[in-house]
């Protein structure tokens, strides 16, 4: 209790502690719906018609990494290009579809693009799955009214119509690759906010660690005197700063929205409360054996950079490197906060 009190009375610990859960807060509410990643491709539509209104239905959608604005001519796609406002840019004919029924499949559409630009087969392609669909559609019914077995019973049986609609409901059923998120957005494109936050739980393993590491280095300077040279005070040092910093990684989980591999439920909060605590509980583990180690407290200063590093590079804080080697999963072992993140 007298080290907890310690601590709440310093200033300037409680300032570095409340930072954590301020900056969250600041994060996770900075226009998370309206700064979107997204990346600008340009298009326009050349002629005229009913079909042309199709393909703006198709391509203006809210979804994906991909954001396709329409532009009224060729000169203004090759424009955006050059300036860097679009990734890169296509030249679409009203009479896309009339042309892929009648068997014209290349050259149909012109995409411009700068010699450093990474992502134009992506967004060719991106474009390509927004287009198939009623491609697909308009191409089954051609072939079931005109060139199947049953194409002589239409259109006494059935008709075009029918088909379209057979299609529509086969393709929106939900029959293959269909996935719900209960609580999600609709669209899963990441935000600026869902990028900043994702490395918190990270960091605040990794905080909590670090207080324990600092509480045994405070060890080595009271054990100069003999009498505080005992594996209580040890103890009592090593876990008053983790309680705090436990706490206060708790509540930033708890209250900042927005940060990904959280559940804000109430089971979600008690499970992750329950980990926090065996967390702490190994860390305090740790402390104790590495306090055991002869020359430790000299070593110390050293010692805790270089791990504090190895744990933000090789356990999933920032990026996950276990999918680069399956040799850097065997090393997270023995980096603490691995533990807290698997």
């Amino acid at each position: 209790m007298a080290q907890l009190k310690l601590s709440f009375k310093n200033p300037v610990k409680l300032l570095i502690l409340m930072a954590i859960p301020l900056a969250g807060i600041i994060l996770g509410n900075r226009g998370a719906e309206s700064e979107k990643v997204c990346i600008s491709i340009s298009y326009c539509i050349t002629g005229g018609g009913q079909e042309s209104d199709i393909l703006r239905r198709l391509l203006d959608r809210d979804e994906g990494m991909f954001s396709f604005k329409e532009k009224e001519n060729e000169e203004e796609l090759t424009d955006d290009v050059a300036a860097g406002k679009s990734e890169c840019a296509f030249v679409i004919p009203a009479s896309f579809f009339e042309d892929m029924r009648r068997g014209k499949t290349k050259g149909l559409i012109t995409q411009i693009s700068s010699p450093g630009s990474t992502l134009g087969a992506v967004a060719a392609e991106t474009l390509y799955a927004r287009l198939y669909p009623e491609c697909a559609k308009r191409r089954m019914g051609d072939y079931f009214t005109k060139e199947s077995a049953i194409a002589g019973y239409s259109p006494e049986l059935f008709d075009i119509n029918d088909v379209y609609e057979t299609y529509e409901r086969i393709y929106n059923g939900g029959g293959t690759f269909s996935f719900d998120y209960e609580g999600g957005r609709e669209y899963s494109r990441p935000t600026v906010s869902d990028v900043a936050l994702s490395p918190v739980r990270g960091l605040l393993a990794v905080l909590v660690m670090l207080s324990g590491l600092c509480g045994l280095m405070t060890y080595y300077s009271y054990a100069e005197n003999p009498v505080y040279a005992k594996m209580s005070v040890r103890f009592v040092l090593c876990l008053a700063p983790m309680l705090i910093a436990a706490l206060v990684s708790f509540l930033t989980l708890a209250f900042v929205k927005g940060i990904p591999g959280v559940d804000r439920t109430p089971a979600g909060l008690g499970g992750e409360l329950a980990n926090m605590i065996l967390y702490v509980v190994i860390c305090l583990l740790f402390m104790m054996i590495l306090g055991l180690v002869p020359g430790m407290g000299r070593m110390l200063p050293a010692f805790i950079p270089v791990y504090v590093l190895c744990c933000l590079v090789l356990t999933p804080v920032f990026i996950d490197v276990t999918s680069i080697s399956p040799l850097f999963e065997k090393v997270s072992y023995f980096l603490l906060p691995g533990w807290y993140l698997r």
